[in-house]
């Protein structure tokens, strides 16, 4: 999940975006999880699967695996700055 997540936010170049709000959020990722937690019977109403959404639950109310998005996020965009030349 924390590959997909980070190689969607580089791949639409919205790293720095991504990186502030993550860091700005961090003190309310508990928070967040629990309101998507409250939100799970509607999802799986609408999307196909819910195990994605379950997983993104999971990565928000555990700061160690949000700080982990973050430093890979970083990481392919300073690969992607690489590549090209910036």
């Amino acid at each position: 999940m924390i590959d997909r997540l980070a190689e969607l936010v580089v791949r639409r170049e919205l790293a720095p975006l991504a990186i502030f709000c993550l860091e700005a959020g961090k003190p309310f990722s508990r928070v967040g999880s629990q309101a998507l937690i409250f939100l799970l019977p509607l999802a799986r109403t609408v999307l196909r699967s819910a195990s994605d959404y379950e997983e993104l639950i999971e990565l928000l109310d555990d700061r160690e695996q949000l700080e982990r998005l973050i430093c890979r996020i970083e990481a392919l965009e300073d690969e992607r700055l690489t590549r090209s030349g910036m």
